[in-house]
């Protein structure tokens, strides 16, 4: 009896402990994407920026 409840107590530790490296392993992967995400946003604006930039020194007409 006492063992039966040992193991269940153990067994219930363990998936609690998997859980919980779960939780952790997928806020470092939202973690990961919030990232990438700022990288791909702040890039997409240099882009325009440059863009802008291109447009305005080359495709311009003199005048």
């Amino acid at each position: 009896m006492k063992r039966k409840r040992k193991e269940e107590e153990e067994e219930e530790e363990e998936e609690e402990e998997e859980e919980e490296e779960e939780k952790e392993e997928e806020e470092e992967e939202a973690e990961k994407r919030k990232k990438i995400n700022q990288h791909v946003t702040h890039l997409s604006q240099h882009d325009r920026g440059m863009s802008r930039l291109y447009h305005s020194l080359f495709l311009t007409p003199l005048s």
